[in-house]
């Protein structure tokens, strides 16, 4: 028998535009864009000596990361991560995506535990006893 997806629990995170991004909701960062200068080599011949712009993608080590969005003046968006810092992100270079309520506040609740539990230097563990 096929499920429908509204007979499962599995939820798929999507790019957010970021006219659509609001105080409260909880985000990922799932891409980053740069630019990189590519200087000619000494083998370029004199007409292709020019400095050239790359531009690249790239997924950012903390992907998956939630972030909880505590203001946004565009193209600005500051956000708390679950340790406690807050970010400012740039929606130019960094694309969002919105997690669910109901995932973003127990993964942020979560992991924020873990901070503290790191900083204080107790394991999960510890607070089981």
């Amino acid at each position: 028998m096929i499920r429908s997806a509204s007979q499962t629990d599995t939820l798929v995170t999507r790019l957010i535009a970021p006219e659509d991004v609001l105080p409260g909701m909880y985000v990922t960062v799932l891409l980053e864009e740069r630019e990189a200068c590519l200087a000619p080599s000494s083998h370029s011949d004199a007409e292709s000596r020019e400095v050239t712009v790359s531009r690249y993608a790239y997924r950012p080590a903390d992907a998956g990361v939630p972030r909880h969005v505590v203001g946004v003046c565009l193209p600005f968006v500051l956000t708390v991560r679950p340790e406690g810092t807050h970010e400012t992100l740039n929606v130019r270079c960094q694309r969002l995506a919105r997690l669910t309520d109901r995932y973003g506040g127990e993964a942020f609740r979560r992991l924020a535990a873990d901070a503290q539990r790191a900083k204080n230097g107790r394991s999960e563990e510890d607070d089981d006893s």
